[in-house]
């Protein structure tokens, strides 16, 4: 009899940016893989992504369920439809375990798999509550997040801050500290040469180009740069942002409206190849995110020698220091954000630039996705094994 588990996310952006190295391994572990998460509207990748995405995981012989989660916390409704759904397959099958992600689908994956008695392995990419962070949050989301603990066998975290929260108040459940999602550190070696990179984006040496890569939304905060920007008034410093997201049109709107079009350039969804050039054409990567759990793009940036612009938030912290592998602003404020600029336009092509390059290569290359892999697999075989809490 076939060996079957289950993958859930919200997103099938998740499953593509997150998931597709797990489909991997345990492909090569012999099991059945079924994948459950909102292909119709999927999250920071265009439905045409989400398609072939698809596609691709049918010829590897994945089974898709479609579940529509919403975003956020969703609506009463349709979180009880997308309870159906997960408590149906669950029951038409038998799971080894299942791996969840994102909260809203960790809460109902987990609230139905206590009905079909599932083995249940949930990954946090980044809580809802952090160390400092607001007591409406603690309040809504660490009760129910502490009582899904005791039907989880084990929590996967993939930041510091995350793993002290989870050893500290959910000592009940086994957990396990990944570092993110890996990168492929080996295709930013041979990166496109620097002056070939500018004249293909038709930028010249004067220009000092900041890349940001991330879906255009209020946590990754790029308005906070643009505004900073207009206020500079540097017509050299080109801002190039890389996702989609449900800001775009106000974030258009923006910089129409105050004559920027030619220094901010949003690019929408970028391919791996066309990210590799990008991230090669740029002087620093930013990231003022409000909240995160492992960026990924940050630890790409670094791997290619870019140095950071960052905000002191938790999953950046992680793996970037000030006047190490790049320049912390803090909360992100309109005066660090300044004094950032003005520290990227007097560093570029300065010793000091040259040694945070060299510093930010060696720190990524801790992240390449051989360690993560390894990792994941450890865990889906001991999860195979039945050595995970019963």
């Amino acid at each position: 009899m076939d060996r079957k588990v289950l993958i859930v996310a919200s997103t099938a952006s998740m499953i593509k940016q997150f998931n597709m190295r797990n489909i991997g391994i345990l492909a090569q572990l012999n099991y059945r893989i079924y994948v459950a998460a909102n292909f119709k509207n999927p999250g920071t990748i265009t439905r045409e992504i989400a398609n072939k995405l698809k596609e691709q995981l049918i010829d590897m012989g994945v089974v898709i369920v479609q579940v529509n989660f919403q975003r956020g916390i969703g609506d009463l409704r349709s979180n009880i439809r997308c309870f159906q759904v997960l408590r149906q397959v669950m029951s038409e099958n038998s799971f080894e375990f299942i791996h969840v992600h994102t909260a809203l689908a960790g809460v109902i994956a987990r609230v139905a798999g206590v009905f079909q008695h599932q083995k249940i392995l949930y990954t946090i990419h980044g809580m809802q509550f952090v160390k400092g962070g607001s007591l409406f949050r603690w309040l809504m989301f660490f009760p129910v997040e502490f009582a899904l603990s005791f039907v989880t066998n084990t929590i996967i975290t993939i930041n510091e801050e995350d793993s002290r929260i989870v050893n500290r108040y959910f000592n009940n459940v086994e957990s396990v500290e990944v570092p993110g999602v890996g990168i492929n550190f080996s295709r930013f070696d041979k990166i496109l040469d620097k002056k070939q990179a500018l004249e293909k984006y038709g930028y010249g040496e004067q220009d000092v180009i900041l890349l940001s890569i991330g879906e255009l939304s209020a946590r990754k905060n790029h308005m906070a740069i643009i505004s900073a920007l207009k206020e500079f008034n540097n017509k050299n410093i080109k801002y190039l942002v890389v996702g989609i997201g449900a800001l775009q049109d106000e974030i258009e709107e923006y910089i129409q409206r105050n004559n920027m079009t030619d220094q901010v350039k949003l690019l929408g969804y970028c391919e791996s190849k066309d990210l590799v050039e990008l991230i090669g054409s740029s002087d620093y990567g930013v990231f003022p995110s409000t909240l995160e759990g492992l960026m990924t793009a940050g630890l790409e940036v670094m791997a290619a020698g870019i140095p950071l612009i960052f905000s002191d938030v938790r999953g950046i912290r992680d793996y970037s220091e000030h006047n190490i592998t790049g320049y912390n602003i803090g909360n992100a404020d309109r005066k660090s954000i300044l004094q950032s600029l003005e520290w990227a336009v007097n560093t570029k092509n300065t010793d000091s630039y040259n040694n945070m390059s060299k510093r930010c290569r060696s720190v990524a290359q801790k992240y390449d996705k051989s360690v993560v892999d390894s990792l994941m697999t450890e865990v889906y075989e001991r999860s195979s094994s039945n050595k995970l809490k019963e």
